[in-house]
């Protein structure tokens, strides 16, 4: 992984590795996407589910 590369995180949860990998690639004027499952798919404990891991994350951010 270059600083300047494009990086997809796969369902981040408590942000550790986001916190690793966004200031490198922020210092070499690479981007992090954070990918995340549609949360408005699925029954109602994959949702919960998937709603839980969202706001873990945006509350580490």
């Amino acid at each position: 992984m270059e600083a300047d590369d494009k990086v997809v995180e796969l369902w981040p949860g408590g942000g550790w590795y986001t916190n690793v990998i966004a200031p490198y690639l922020a210092s070499g004027g690479g981007t992090l996407v954070a990918a995340y499952f549609d949360p408005n798919i699925g029954d109602e404990d994959r949702r919960a589910r998937i709603a839980e891991r969202l706001a873990e994350f945006q509350a580490n951010l």
